[in-house]
């Protein structure tokens, strides 16, 4: 007798909308709320937010430094992101009712069940939505930029979805990771963080994975350069009142120059133009 298969699709449902009135009343207040206290805690700024589509399927692939990534990204955004989390969040009472309620996608850990996690993606994808995931997979020890997991260039193939690179600074001394995996101190310092967002990536025709991620690797690290140009001190950047924080951006929205996306930069005691 034929021995019966389990099906591998996850039984998760997914919505294909995340605009408007589908963000839901608890992610809409929730994602509002944040991003006030990001803004206000955190000096929060977004560069370049207009290079995520405003419809279709999408992957934002940010650097992954500190637990507070996800928030600082999803803050920025008008669409509803979908992210994944480890399964076993969603047994912690209250606190996995409330990320489910939000969104989070639960699946196994990547080493136990990579193939479910990977499926998951692409049924977010198909649904159109915007998914969050992290080419590293997990935060960096030292705030550098760690490997990139072959899961990213094999998603990006498969969905054909464009692959949006997102640098995140700021988080890493604002709240990094130490031995173990745990977060250092019980709430973050405060420090400016800066969220940019880059060019979109296509998978091309022939590609293989590794020269993909290489194109992924070396448009993370540009990004920040590209938009400020400062000197770098150490695995993020450091931030001056005067020179270099750019007197641009808010949570959701920049100021430009002209047709330019890049920040305008005033010294001290400058007035506007």
């Amino acid at each position: 007798m034929a021995q019966a298969t389990m099906p591998r699709e996850p039984a998760v449902e997914i919505s294909s909308r995340d605009t408007g009135l589908s963000f839901g009343f608890l992610y809409g207040a929730s994602c509002y709320l944040t991003r006030l206290l990001m803004t206000g805690c955190f000096d929060l700024r977004v560069y370049n937010v207009d290079r995520v589509p405003a419809s279709g399927p999408a992957i934002l692939a940010p650097n992954h430094v500190s637990t507070l990534d996800p928030i600082a990204v999803g803050t920025t955004l008008r669409r509803r992101i979908a992210y994944l989390a480890r399964s076993s969040l969603f047994e912690i009472p209250v606190f996995g009712s409330f990320i489910a309620r939000l969104g989070a996608l639960p699946v196994p850990r990547e080493s136990q069940a990579p193939r479910e996690a990977l499926e998951l993606c692409l049924r977010v994808l198909d649904r159109g939505r915007l998914l969050l995931l992290f080419p590293e997979g997990t935060r960096s020890a030292d705030g550098r930029i760690g490997e990139l997991k072959k899961g990213t260039a094999w998603i990006a193939r498969r969905s054909g979805a464009p692959v949006i690179p997102v640098r995140v600074l700021g988080t890493y001394e604002s709240w990094p990771r130490r031995e173990g995996g745990v977060q250092t101190g019980i709430l973050p310092r405060r420090f400016p963080i800066r969220v940019i967002y880059g060019n979109p990536l296509e998978y091309r025709t022939g590609e293989s994975s590794d020269t993909f991620l290489a194109r992924l690797r070396s448009t993370l690290e540009s990004l920040g350069l590209e938009e400020f140009g400062h000197e770098r001190r150490g695995p993020s950047w450091y931030w001056n009142a005067v020179q270099a924080t750019p007197g641009a951006g808010c949570a959701v929205a920049e100021r430009t120059s002209g047709s330019s996306s890049r920040p305008i930069h005033r010294r001290e005691g400058e007035e506007p133009a």
